[in-house]
């Protein structure tokens, strides 16, 4: 069983200007939003950064039932090794945490994080990377 035709993916929100856009602190109208840095193996940090979630300002961005999904595997974008964090708060990510919503019959999406994070999938993503020259 692989992922192919069995899971849903999105990218995380490109504001085209973060500066203007996250804000280290909560303000009015805003709501929590992790980065890559907040994604460790199996958790997310405590999100540090903030949004007001409107997403027609921005470049780019998922469907919204993509960060609202009541479960959903996040990953870091840009990182050597395999990271993936459970999330079933409903809570945004910026492009360097990506979003993986998995549809695997009979495998429930803990199983799957569990697998992804595990020494044997970290071998294997490590082989492919040699093997491709990465």
């Amino acid at each position: 069983m692989t992922l192919k035709d069995n899971a849903e993916w999105a990218l995380g929100v490109v504001t085209g200007d973060n500066k203007k856009f996250i804000s280290g602190s909560k303000v009015k109208g805003s709501e929590p939003i992790l980065t890559g840095k907040d994604i460790k193996r199996f958790i997310t940090k405590e999100a540090e950064n903030f949004i007001v979630f409107e997403p027609k300002l921005f470049q780019q961005v998922a469907p919204e039932e993509k960060y609202r999904a009541k479960e959903k595997l996040l990953y870091k974008f840009i990182s050597k090794e395999l990271v993936m964090a459970y999330d079933a708060n409903q809570t945004l990510t910026l492009n360097s945490a990506n979003i993986l919503i998995p549809t695997v019959p009979d495998y429930p999406i803990k199983t799957i994080l569990a697998l992804f994070n595990s020494t044997l999938y970290q071998s294997i993503n490590l082989f492919i990377k040699r093997s491709s020259g990465r």
